[in-house]
């Protein structure tokens, strides 16, 4: 649950580093502790994904069903690097055009929350993965998986 909550301070950083360049753009002393934060908070999210393996294999009912139920979760994750990227890379360009004032809507509220909509809706994924980390049970049982089964599944 650790690493799923890393998310939401790496994606509350991007729109403070950019507000911490200030007119000028040039990077500061401040920009550079909110990166090297954010580094951090990188390193911290990665190492909970190791776990996510351990989940896999625990869901699968027995050995003879350990490849479907890894092939299944790679799918999804497969299914999420395909649409991810060109979602982010929409948002991203729709949050641009907002900030330079390409969609005009009245006051100033607007056009810096829209300028960070992308972030906005990454905090909100993120959100729903915590949330959706916390059903996931403490304790894991693998014998089920490491036991012996035939063709059929039966065990051995």
């Amino acid at each position: 649950m650790v690493s799923m909550f890393m998310f939401i301070p790496i994606w509350v950083l991007f729109p403070m580093m950019s507000a911490s360049l200030g007119e000028d753009k040039l990077i500061n002393a401040l920009t550079w502790v909110e990166l090297a934060l954010q580094i951090i908070l990188y390193v911290i999210m990665d190492m909970g994904f190791s776990s996510a393996f351990i989940y896999v294999r625990a869901s699968a009912p027995n050995a003879y069903s350990l490849g479907v139920t890894n092939g299944l979760a790679q799918t999804g994750v497969s299914i999420a690097r395909a649409i991810g990227p060109a979602s982010a890379t929409s948002l991203f360009a729709l949050s641009v055009q907002i900030s330079r004032g390409a969609h005009t809507k009245p006051g100033l509220a607007f056009r810096w929350l829209g300028a960070n909509l992308v972030y906005e809706i990454f905090i909100l994924i993120s959100v729903g993965a915590v949330i959706a980390v916390r059903r996931l049970p403490e304790k894991l049982e693998l014998s089920k998986a490491n036991e012996e089964v035939d063709v059929n599944g039966n065990e051995l």
